[in-house]
């Protein structure tokens, strides 16, 4: 039996709060460019941080927002105390008696709302033989409505709060988890670990290059040989390029030239999350910083200003900026175990994974494959490290697509009688 105690949450900022919000924004003043003709190679151009600081002044309404979260979901938001964790989380339910039980994992710079767009058509049911799913987005640990444990905390941690979450909260004996940026790593915890996960769906992934695939990294220590000098570069391009699909090579490209040019934001909150986390404390620098790697990371022909702005303001509202940045200094040791090794933390259930062209953190789908048994991979030709965001539909069709397939008992019948509907889900008032 639960001993746990959901407690219905509304989302809802006083006036003075949200008052405040506009008014520290509305002071906030604007340098001229430190160099003429700076672009998106020196972070956000001033041009757009002007743009998206007008849009936020005159056109973002944060109540219509604020009523949107609640209302789409008819208010089925949660905190559960789960450890030294207030955890918050939405619970929506679908009408359909044998909804599959999916948990959604957000990540950096993300929030819940990262899947807005996604939760009204997975929970409702798509026809005969399509899966509907009883949703479930919680909050990672120190952000948005969700507060930040003890110090050692890490993704693991995270995975262990998020199972018991699942069935021992709402009491599902199996579900089927997805995660992108962070929730990638959490998800491959779960995976590794509890057996309850029984399915697996990552938009992002990181592992060792497999096969032939990894010798290719010897090349660059050739580069002080005289024969190959300045080619080193030239001969890894064309390694990888004969060893590769071609969206398996863009995909690493895009990788290699995030790690060279993108992640000095990532090595600063590995190191020094506390300085970063109180010196991004205004809307403005909020909106600097976080706008910078929404245009960077996404398709730029899909991104959308609402969206920014949107994430900025909880982020603001909930004044948690600082605690969501901790999670690179005290998740670094799992996040690169995960990454250089194929046997540690091995998922352990079927997996699948899809290709977006502007994900920044992902491997060849080959590699990938070596990490658990994969049995679904989907290539598609737009969207980013957002997908449920910028690219919702393929996002819903590959979970209802790989559910459809992979969803099953041994004798090949849909799981219906391990999860069924809860009128009021176990642990719920």
């Amino acid at each position: 039996m639960s001993t746990y105690t959901p407690k219905p949450l509304t989302i809802h900022f006083s006036d003075d709060e949200v008052k405040e919000m506009y008014e520290s924004l509305s002071s906030s003043r604007l340098p001229d460019d430190a160099v003429p003709g700076v672009t998106w190679d020196d972070g956000i151009p001033l041009a757009r941080l002007k743009e998206l600081k007008h849009k936020f002044q005159n056109e973002f309404d944060w109540r219509k927002v604020e009523a949107e979260m609640n209302a789409s979901y008819s208010v089925p938001h949660y905190t559960v105390e789960i450890e030294d964790v207030t955890l918050h989380y939405v619970h929506q339910l679908s009408p359909d008696e044998g909804a599959i039980p999916l948990i959604l994992m957000h990540g950096w710079p993300g929030t819940f709302w990262d899947f807005s767009k996604v939760i009204e058509q997975l929970h409702k049911p798509a026809g005969p033989c399509m899966p509907s799913f009883n949703v479930v987005i919680p909050s990672l640990p120190g952000y948005g409505f969700s507060t930040l444990p003890r110090k050692s905390w890490s993704v693991v941690d995270t995975a262990r709060v998020y199972n018991k979450l699942m069935t021992e909260v709402l009491g599902y004996k199996t579900y089927f988890g997805q995660g992108g940026d962070w929730g990638s790593y959490v998800l491959r915890a779960m995976a590794s670990v509890y057996p309850a996960c029984r399915l697996a769906h990552f938009n992002m992934f990181r592992c060792p290059p497999a096969g032939l695939l990894a010798y290719t990294d010897y090349i660059d220590y050739l580069a002080h040989l005289p024969v190959v000098g300045g080619y080193a570069k030239t001969l890894k391009e064309y390694a990888r390029y004969s060893l590769l699909s071609g969206n398996d090579f863009k995909l690493i490209r895009r990788y290699e030239e995030f790690r060279a040019t993108g992640r000095g934001y990532s090595d600063i909150q590995a190191t020094r999350p506390s300085t970063i986390g109180y010196a991004i404390n205004t809307p403005l620098s909020l909106l600097a910083y976080i706008g910078e790697k929404f245009h960077a990371w996404s398709d730029p022909t899909l991104l959308s200003d609402e969206d920014i702005l949107s994430t900025v303001a909880l982020y603001y509202l909930t004044n948690t900026f600082h605690t969501s940045v901790v999670i690179y200094k005290m998740s670094g040791a799992a996040r690169n175990d995960m990454s250089i090794s194929s046997k540690l933390w091995r998922v352990n259930c079927r997996f699948g994974f899809s290709y977006y062209p502007y994900e920044i953190g992902a491997m060849d789908h080959h590699s990938v494959s070596q990490c658990g048994p994969m049995v679904f991979y989907k290539e598609h030709a737009q969207g980013g490290h957002f997908p449920a965001l910028d690219c919702p539909r393929d996002f819903i069709a590959d979970l209802r697509e790989m559910a459809s397939r992979y969803w099953w008992t041994k004798d090949n019948h849909m799981v219906k009688s391990i999860n069924q509907k809860f009128d009021k889900p176990a642990g719920h008032p």
